[in-house]
């Protein structure tokens, strides 16, 4: 059993600083790598060196001389990412949204005897709502919902 506590740290719902799904996070930084990669290709185009290139945008000389070459083979194409790294998420974005929903409606809602969140707990909770396995440890992401640990 995880003796790893999560309470809700504010009123659910009332803050709008928080993100019901934090994928979009991990997005806008893939976007704004690659914004910096097609800008480093328009500065080759115009004839900018690679050392000013580096110093305009604030990146080391060797990751632009790896945009160099590979933009000299293929083009403004072939600096263009990879997408995202990683496995495929296991959830959805519409089954994140409904655990999210879940946790935000409490633990008791959720058909626990106390509003208390337990990382057991919220693995059960993601395997009842979509049918996947998740352990606990997997759980301890949830912190990046706008969740905050209990002291033990």
């Amino acid at each position: 059993m995880s003796w790893a506590k999560l309470e809700l740290g504010w009123t659910a719902g009332k803050d709008p600083a928080m993100p019901t799904v934090p994928r979009p996070v991990a997005q806008r930084a893939r976007d704004r790598l690659q914004a910096r990669r097609l800008r480093a290709a328009e500065l080759f185009a115009a004839g900018v060196r690679q050392a000013e290139v580096a110093r305009q945008l604030g990146v080391s000389a060797q990751a632009v001389s790896v945009w160099h070459a590979r933009w000299k083979t293929g083009g403004t194409d072939a600096v263009h990412g990879r997408g995202p790294s990683g496995p495929a998420p296991r959830l959805l974005d519409a089954q994140l949204a409904i655990v999210t929903q879940a946790l935000l409606d409490g633990a008791i809602a959720n058909g626990f005897t106390e509003e208390l969140w337990t990382l057991d707990r919220i693995a059960i909770v993601i395997e009842r709502l979509t049918g996947c396995a998740a352990t606990p440890r997997t759980c301890g992401r949830c912190c990046t919902i706008g969740w905050a640990m209990a002291p033990r």
